[in-house]
């Protein structure tokens, strides 16, 4: 039989223990492990009430201080791999119980071995007593499982190493309480109640140091327990796509779990299951395609990934995050109306209601129109100011620009049409030679040309529109045919409204005709009148 040496030296009698060490050789033999624990009141509590495996006690009023005893294990719990030993110290004995671990008056201490026990075989309880007063008892239970409480009491420099067993990698915590005394663990002083993370544990035994500190004797009790898995730092590489475009959720686990994630519809049904499987901590993630169960592309609307979480402890903890389908592009509609006044700012807006609006923008002949959006970025107005002199009729083209959230872009090119009241727009401020004669007026009936001999006057003219950015009309002239003048009918048109000096009115500066080439012929091709020029 072998021995697993395991000395935690604590008083002067310990040399002559260890020379003592055949007496030693039978406690931790045959593979198993046991945690020990010497103190007044031991405990340990577990989800079910502990059943003692051996137990019995060593009176250090004996003679023979080098007291043993030796138990034959009964039959064993299935699965017992590991085991714990509470050693009490009772009526103020003191001394060194099994491979020199050291037992104060008042103290309960706990060791570790490793290995496995063995049904039926015999083991011994080896222990030396510093003085002979009181009695040390024992009692071996099967390691627990946690969530387990251990209790007891260190004195100065106590050492304490409490042991439980793991069913699958999960975040345990550790709930320390004492009533009176201080203890250390990991190099933190614990003078009243804390927890302590003991970080990602791994399955099987593990283990936790405990330190008692100068000072009245530490009482202590410390609740081994598991954390719940939780999934965090659920994030989507976009919160919106259009149809059959892929969504990537990316999130941390913080130990072993069955993982499930769905696609549930802004009612809660589900569409579309993506995965079930066991998953490790660490950064893990999961994608949809957009689609639904049978395949077909996800109708617009809000969505829901939905991931739980259920541990090996059975806790169930769930997360989601929103995802927009969106397949429709924003909207634009221009506010200004299409037929504005000269002065009046253009004005348009972009709507998106499901996705909103990643980006929007609104320029006029280049110029860049103010852009404001609202608090939820789903609508986007665009303002800009007349230039100086008013908008140019027919002449200012715009284009709106926008991109939701899904990625959908629309362009809308136009032109910016300018009403114009009749009243105020004349027929350009030409005056040719003194003629003056229907230039500067609104609708004139005639018009003089100022080079009668090379381009006869209109007479007789009536307009059929006015005031837009193109007026039309008829009129009367003469042609030359042969050697004479004869009177033939004239369409008229009226173009290019804008001003001819800065604080002009609004004019007509451009004016064309065209006329048959014999009286009742066909009519030719326009041309600019008179003599081909501008009216300004």
């Amino acid at each position: 039989m072998r021995r697993i040496a395991h000395i935690r030296s604590h008083h002067a009698g310990i040399v002559n223990f260890v020379r003592r060490a055949s007496v030693l050789r039978n406690w931790c033999e045959a593979s198993f492990c046991a945690v020990l624990v010497a103190g007044v009141l031991p405990g340990v509590a577990f989800g079910a009430d502990p059943v003692p495996l051996v137990s019995g006690q060593i009176s250090c009023a004996a003679a023979d201080p080098f007291a043993s005893q030796d138990f034959v294990l009964p039959p064993l719990p299935s699965g017992t791999d590991n085991a714990i030993v509470s050693v009490t110290s009772m009526g103020g004995a003191a001394g060194l119980v099994d491979d020199g671990i050291a037992i104060d008056p008042g103290e309960m201490r706990w060791d570790t071995f490793n290995g496995r026990l063995q049904a039926g075989e015999s083991v011994g309880v080896p222990a030396f007593c510093s003085n002979s007063v009181g009695t040390i008892r024992y009692t071996l239970y099967a390691a627990p499982t946690a969530p387990a409480t251990f209790s007891g009491a260190l004195g100065s420099n106590g050492l304490s190493e409490l042991a439980w067993v793991v069913p699958g990698r999960a975040p345990y915590v550790a709930d320390v309480t004492l009533s009176q005394g201080a203890i250390t663990i990991r190099s933190t002083r614990i003078g009243f109640s804390q927890q302590v993370g003991l970080g990602d544990t791994d399955p099987g035994l593990n283990s936790l140091l405990l330190l008692g500190t100068p000072g009245p004797l530490a009482m202590f009790s410390v609740t081994i327990r598991p954390l719940p898995i939780t999934i965090s730092n659920l994030r989507l590489d976009r919160q919106a796509a259009r149809p059959a475009v892929p969504v990537t959720a990316r999130f941390s686990v913080n130990g072993t779990t069955q993982l499930t994630a769905v696609v549930n519809n802004a009612s809660g049904r589900m569409i579309r299951s993506l995965t079930s499987r066991t998953v490790q901590s660490g950064d893990r993630s999961v994608s949809w395609n957009g689609r639904t169960q049978n395949g077909a592309p996800a109708a617009s609307g809000t969505y829901r990934i939905v991931l739980t979480s259920r541990d090996p402890l059975g806790n169930v903890r769930t997360s989601s995050a929103p995802v927009i389908i969106d397949a429709h592009a924003p909207g634009v509609q221009v506010q200004s109306g299409s037929r504005p006044r000269p002065g009046r700012a253009f004005a348009a807006r972009v709507v998106d209601n499901l996705s909103g609006l990643a980006s929007a923008s609104a320029t006029i002949d280049g110029r860049n129109a103010r852009t404001q959006f609202n608090n939820s970025r789903r609508e986007a107005r665009f303002t800009l100011a007349s230039p100086r002199g008013g908008w140019t009729p027919g002449r200012n083209r715009f284009r709106v620009t926008a991109r939701d959230r899904a990625g959908n872009t629309v362009t809308r090119n136009g032109v910016f049409n300018v009403a114009i009241a009749g009243r105020r727009v004349v027929l350009g401020p030409r005056a040719v030679n003194g003629t003056r004669h229907g230039w500067n007026r609104v609708r004139p009936a005639a018009l003089g040309s100022g080079f009668t001999f090379i381009e006869p006057p209109l007479t007789r003219i009536r307009w059929r529109t006015w005031g837009g950015n193109t007026a039309l009309g008829t009129g009367r002239t003469s042609i030359e045919v042969g050697l004479e003048d004869r009177a033939v009918t004239a369409q008229l048109r009226a173009v290019n409204v804008g001003r001819c000096a800065a604080n002009g009115p609004l004019a007509y500066r451009r004016l064309q005709i065209r006329t048959p080439r014999r009286p009742g012929g066909p009519l030719g091709n326009w041309r600019r009148w008179p003599l081909g020029e501008d009216l300004c």
